[in-house]
């Protein structure tokens, strides 16, 4: 949640800034009425589109997995931290009074229709109020006191509220109250809605001085209702504040066409930006894991002790027992002579030397470990498991539709999907051999061939990226643990 507001508000306020910077001071009031609304339903909307569903170019995805494992725990939703969960508190309890302000708003707006009373001014329909307010229009009403003003002044004062009611400029009012209670702690969305009800009093004030009024006269009128104050902030009133732009505008020849190019130029630019901050790219590593490597930390098995040798000897009689060694020469008593020393030489008889043993037969192979089997391990960009595929043979292996032997891709390839097949789902054309070991199909993202005769309806289990997500199928097989 807090991702969409930080990027609606970022659009929010570079729209705002094209308009003050690149189209206030043009006359084309209608192009910005229209840049202004489009600006506050963008903001809105693009955080939702997904640029890359719209540029990629799509094909239909089929594929496998053997033996597809996933880990739960990497699956789960990290848990928010408590600064975040503050922010959302604070943004709803804005968002709350922002509702009961502008609910506020229209319940003194629905007190004073209640207590006026319809009439005609120059046979036009409108609410007359006793109340001391500036003449004001809301939907299809105009609200308006005439005994506070000369009937010199009425006619520019009708026409000018004729025109708010005609195009329905209480619709843009109602929309940027609304962009407000949302972005309430955005400075772009009160300068949107100033803009949007300046840029209405500019669209007005010409099509009243087209109706044939005297510029002068309009402009006094103006002046005089300054100091009258306002119903309600919400309505389109007679006089609006920032007086002095409204009559430079008045007074300011017509802008030339040719700038109705910075339309198109701000307009991509603003397309470009927007599509820039929803881009996000799908990393996808894959890491292959084998046993025969010096760093998986396996040990190898110890080898199978020797046999006993067998002596033979003639005759087939069993050789006599070695001669026992000679007893150990008792202790003199103390005080007594020792006696001369005698020296003897004594060869041991020699023993016949045993012959050789035949060989024993080799030991059958060990079973491989697990981690010998090939494993194709789909990360995220955070750097998070997202599942694991594991094989239960030694699969034949093809990458972009080039045959790799029994040999998985290298670490950190950035892949698109990933096909698995077994025994008899295997399709025909990748021979007797992928049937029977099993065969995977990897793609990458920047592979743009065809796919071949991949049949997702056959599949074992299906792994596949769309925009940056991992979904997985699996129709036979169950993850390990279950």
């Amino acid at each position: 949640m807090l991702l969409f507001l930080l990027k609606a508000n970022i659009a929010l306020t570079l729209f705002y800034l094209a308009y003050r910077f690149g189209l206030r001071r043009l006359t084309f009031y209608t192009l910005n009425r229209v840049f202004l609304l489009l600006a506050i339903i963008c903001a809105a909307v693009c955080p939702f589109i997904n640029p890359e569903t719209i540029f990629r170019h799509k094909r239909p995805f089929t594929g496998a997995a053997m033996g597809y494992v996933i880990n739960f725990n990497d699956l789960r939703q990290p848990a928010t931290p408590w600064f975040n969960v503050v922010l959302i508190y604070i943004f709803w309890a804005g968002v709350i009074v922002m509702t009961l302000r502008l609910l506020m708003q229209l319940s003194s707006l629905w007190v004073l229709h209640r207590s006026s009373r319809k009439d005609k001014v120059f046979e036009q329909q409108v609410r007359v109020t006793d109340q001391s307010l500036q003449p004001f229009s809301f939907l299809h009403n105009i609200y308006i006191n005439p005994g506070m003003h000369s009937p010199a002044e009425l006619p520019d004062i009708m026409r000018h509220e004729q025109v708010h009611v005609r195009q329905w400029h209480t619709l843009d009012v109602l929309l940027s109250e609304l962009n407000k209670i949302f972005y309430w702690f955005n400075p772009g969305a009160w300068l949107i809605s100033i803009a949007i009800r300046e840029n209405l009093e500019f669209i007005t004030d010409r099509y009243v001085l087209r109706q044939g009024a005297d510029i002068k006269d309009y402009q006094y009128s103006l002046l005089k209702v300054s100091g009258i104050p306002y119903a309600t902030a919400i309505a389109n009133n007679f006089n609006f504040s920032h007086l002095k732009q409204r009559i430079m505008m008045m007074n300011k020849k017509r802008s030339s066409k040719y700038n109705l190019v910075r339309y198109i130029v701000l307009g991509s630019i603003m397309i470009i930006a927007l599509v820039s901050l929803n881009y996000t790219r799908a990393a996808i590593t894959v890491t292959v894991k084998n046993a025969l490597r010096a760093d998986t930390g396996v040990t190898p098995p110890p080898p199978p002790p020797a046999p006993p040798m067998v002596q033979e000897v003639p005759d087939g009689k069993v050789p006599p027992p070695p001669p026992p060694r000679p007893p150990k020469a008792p202790k003199a008593p103390k005080g007594a002579k020792e006696p001369p020393a005698i020296t003897v030489d004594v060869h041991p008889v020699p023993a016949p030397k045993p012959m050789a043993a035949p060989a024993p037969p080799p030991p059958p192979p060990p079973p491989p470990p697990a981690d010998s089997l090939p494993k194709i391990i789909f990360r995220s960009s955070a750097g998070s498991n997202m599942g694991i595929f594991e094989a239960s043979k030694q699969p034949e292996v093809y990458v972009d539709n080039q045959y790799k032997g029994k040999t998985m891709p290298a670490e950190n390839t950035d892949i698109k999907s990933v096909f698995v097949f077994k025994d008899d789902n295997v399709p025909a054309e990748y021979g007797e051999d992928a049937r029977k070991s099993g065969l995977i199909l990897i793609f990458t993202k920047d592979y743009n061939g065809p796919e071949g005769a991949v049949k997702e309806e056959k599949a074992t289990a299906v792994m596949k990226v769309e925009g940056n997500k991992v979904k997985g199928i699996i129709k036979d097989e169950k993850p390990k643990g279950h």
